[in-house]
């Protein structure tokens, strides 16, 4: 059932698909100096993704998920600025002020994900209440691949230099930038998944008796 609502959504109860997941007005600092923005942009993938394991405390109120992604996507407009020595060399400025489109190819990727859950009861259904409070996100890439179009800076293209540069140093741009948008990524999945537990009642979806675990 969550994979079918991860591919289609559920729109009457404003649950969107999870793929493509929908980036916007990201930032991150890069290279101490250099900012990248990421107006509009989309994570696809999601919905290939496999759960390994998904475990649930119910004495902590904790989820812990695993899963494991063979390929996820970043692309999206991009507007990169910042005064660094380091890229002088590289682009022969050390000032960078440009935009264009970037996309992102991350394989092999797992995800660890540690969230606040619990069950409420409404209206004789039980239903799993899951949140971001207190997340713990973890994640750990196989490969990174780096992919500049139209990257003006200001009249010239330097989209095959920058994309040659992240390539080259892709975990330690993964480090600086990655971070940010996958930490993004994971929260929206998360709240999204949050939706469809408030939404949707888990006899719906898991055949054990909840009752003895109720608190709330």
């Amino acid at each position: 059932m969550m994979k079918t609502v991860s591919r289609t959504g559920v729109k009457e109860f404003g649950i969107i698909p999870l793929d493509p997941l929908p980036l916007r007005n990201i930032s991150a600092t890069v290279l101490d100096g250099i900012t990248i923005n990421v107006s509009e942009g989309a994570m696809k993938g999601m919905k290939n993704c496999v759960i390994n394991e998904f475990n649930i405390d119910w004495e902590k109120e904790r989820g812990y998920m695993n899963v494991t992604c063979d390929v996820l996507s970043l692309k999206g407009q991009i507007v990169v600025s910042g005064e660094n020595p380091e890229i002088q060399s590289t682009i022969g400025s050390n000032t960078l002020n440009g935009q264009g489109i970037a996309e992102i190819k991350l394989d092999n990727t797992n995800l660890y994900i540690e969230v606040s859950i619990y069950l409420t009861k409404k209206d004789g259904e039980i239903y799993l209440t899951m949140s971001n409070k207190n997340r713990i996100y973890l994640y750990d890439i196989g490969k990174a691949h780096f992919i500049t179009e139209k990257v003006m800076f200001p009249n010239d293209d330097l989209s095959q230099i920058v994309s040659s540069y992240l390539n080259d140093n892709w975990r330690t741009t993964m480090k600086q930038f990655g971070s940010v948008f996958m930490n993004k990524a994971l929260e929206l999945f998360i709240a999204l998944i949050a939706k469809f537990c408030d939404a949707i009642p888990t006899s719906k979806y898991i055949t054990e008796d909840l009752n003895p675990f109720l608190k709330h």
